[in-house]
């Protein structure tokens, strides 16, 4: 500590006049945690939860403007007690004369998060949940019941996650009535199954796209929200707007979680360690959902069709389609190395106990088809007689010697080296195919060699990638995609021990900041007649260093994490910093304008 800095703490320590001063002076050596969703980020500041970015669906919490945009830090509802609406103030007028009055503010009742030390956070797409008192609440778009209250009502605001136990529907009422007669009747209130999480303390949450899972102190895992490839891991793929267990009786049987990834869009995993171990801080991962499942690599294919009435009649081209494994229930990933964590934002990415970054997931096979030999013939679909074209031009000049006018589509029929009837007039394929108005015209099909050839994607077991400085040695934190191919492409930020940062956009665009390397690419403009045509360079290849004479000068990085949209926000030295893409005012520094270095969040 500086000895200005320990003059200014003593100052606070004595002079109570000094207090508010010294909490907005260091309020950011507060930040235990920031976590980055879609579109939006969260930090937690003294154990209360600030957000900014988009309000889509109010997942910022704070009960109001919701779809708006939010530029610096606001704080989610947090009131302990009820605050009464303000005085009742002329709203609208006519003439001088009111017409219409109401609150000047309204009223807000109190939040079930009031009085809570928040823990930590996790954001979303669209919604965030945030961990306090061994208790989950959430807030944000509810479409799929991701804030786990037994409903799909979204809210501003945040709502405890359900704990109940199995609650029976209420009594039968009348519904609807005509003329004093019910016509219709059920229960009071609807039934409510019992939460997984009845009787148990939450020790960690993650929350991914339209679905959430927490970690109970026990080792079990809950999740909820939308069930699509399998990313609850219930066995299922059905939407529970409650939390319900994570299957246990296969993979994760004798296992039990000390530590969840950061959930993607579709693929959640946890780190496990056995039951019997001791407590640790480094475990083995066990995933599932999509890419997490395991199928076999099927072989090569070569498959010849013929050249007759049963073959296509579009000429075949090449192509590519990849198939994703899922798996609706944990699996283990196969690994000599332990984690101490991972982030599942598409690939999942791993921090190995060899400090290097390891991924896996998003496994399954590309299928890419080629065709050779090609053959085109035409069938007569009276008669089913075939005339192979392959040898069209050479009959076409033996006929042409022999007094053989071709232009001339109006002359008759001759016959080729096989001895098949050719029609000069569909001699055209296009012509042929549409059938000329004769239910006898030759049709024009294909026939082929087409070849299969299967590729794997992704990886089943942890591998580290092409070696370099900034990835594969002594990393601290890490957060996006190590590694990605076509299947999915993204941002992969690391810090190592050495105090330096870098991060690699993978292939894809960087010009907006995504690297925090201030890369800006260099163009080219040239102009012919009327049209402008403007090239850059390619994007950069491989982890760029994020400037550290900047916001980052004299810090130290200790946790980093990626939004889906291209940017990344990190705590160093108790502050938090963002840089990239800031259309939505995802980096919290006041503006919509994108970063190409770390800028401060002021907390």
């Amino acid at each position: 500590m500086s000895s200005l800095l320990q003059f200014v703490v003593a100052i606070v320590a004595v002079t109570g006049g000094m207090v508010v001063f010294a909490q907005s002076a260091f309020a950011d050596s507060q930040t235990t945690q920031v976590s980055t969703g879609y579109d939006s980020a969260c930090a937690v500041v003294g154990g209360t939860a600030k957000c900014w970015g988009s309000n889509e669906a109010g997942k910022l919490g704070i009960g109001k403007d919701v779809g708006t945009i939010k530029t610096t830090p606001v704080t989610v509802v947090n009131n302990k007690s009820a605050i009464p609406a303000g005085p009742t103030v002329c709203t609208s007028s006519f003439l001088g004369i009111c017409t219409s009055s109401g609150p000047s503010t309204p009223a807000v009742p109190a939040s079930p998060l009031g009085g809570k030390y928040i823990e930590k956070i996790s954001v979303g797409r669209s919604h965030a949940c945030a961990l306090a008192a061994a208790r989950v609440y959430c807030w944000g778009d509810n479409s799929h019941g991701q804030l786990g209250n037994h409903s799909t009502t979204s809210s501003a605001t945040p709502v405890p996650v359900a704990i109940n136990e199995a609650i029976p529907a209420g009594p039968t009422v009348c519904k609807s009535s005509f003329l004093g007669i019910c016509t219709s009747s059920g229960p009071s209130t609807p039934a409510q199954p019992a939460s997984s999480l009845r009787q148990k303390e939450v020790i960690d949450i993650s929350a991914g796209e339209y679905f959430t899972c927490v970690l109970a102190s026990d080792g079990s895992v809950s999740c909820w929200g939308e069930g699509d490839d399998g990313r609850l891991g219930t066995n299922k793929t059905n939407d529970f707007h409650y939390p319900v267990a994570v299957y246990s009786q296969g993979a994760l049987a004798g296992k039990r979680g000390i530590r969840l990834a950061k959930a993607s869009e579709s693929t959640m995993c946890v780190l496990v360690i056995n039951t019997r171990d001791a407590a640790s801080a480094m475990g083995n991962p066990y995933c599932w959902g999509k890419g997490i499942g395991d199928g076999a690599l099927s072989a090569d294919t070569t498959v010849t069709t013929a050249c007759d009435k049963n073959a296509p009649v579009v000429k075949p081209s090449g192509r590519s389609t990849d198939t994703i494994y899922q798996s609706l229930q944990p699996v283990a990933i196969s690994t000599s190395q332990l984690f101490s964590l991972a982030d599942a934002n598409g690939y999942v990415t791993g921090l190995a106990a060899d400090g290097k970054a390891y991924y896996w997931g998003m496994y399954g096979h590309r299928a890419t088809e080629s065709y050779s030999d090609l053959r085109e013939c035409r069938v007569n679909p009276c008669t089913g007689k075939v005339s192979i074209m392959e040898m069209y031009k050479v009959t076409l000049a033996r006929e042409t010697r022999a007094g053989f006018n071709p232009s001339n589509r109006n002359q008759a029929a001759y016959s080729n080296s096989r001895g098949l009837r050719v029609t000069p007039a569909v001699r055209d394929s296009a012509q042929a195919n549409t059938g000329g108005g004769n239910a006898c015209t030759p049709v024009t099909h294909y026939g082929y060699t087409k070849k299969t050839h299967y590729n794997q994607i992704g990886q089943r077991t942890p591998t580290a990638p092409p070696a370099n400085s900034l990835t594969q040695s002594k990393v601290t934190a890490l957060s996006g995609e190590v590694f990605s191919d076509d299947v999915s492409r993204g941002l992969y930020c690391a810090a190592k021990t050495d105090g330096t940062v870098g991060c690699d956009s993978n292939g894809t665009s960087s010009s907006e900041g995504q690297t925090g390397s201030d890369y800006t690419p260099r163009c080219t403009t040239t102009s012919f007649l009327f049209f402008t045509t403007t090239t850059c360079d390619p994007a950069p290849i491989g982890p760029q260093p994020v400037v550290m004479n900047g916001w980052l000068a004299g810090k130290s990085v200790t946790a980093l994490s990626t939004g889906k949209t291209g940017y990344t926000c990190a705590i160093a030295s108790g502050a938090v910093g963002c840089w990239g893409i800031n259309d939505k005012g995802q980096l919290g520094v006041g503006d919509t304008v994108n970063r190409r270095v770390p800028a401060g969040v002021g907390l």
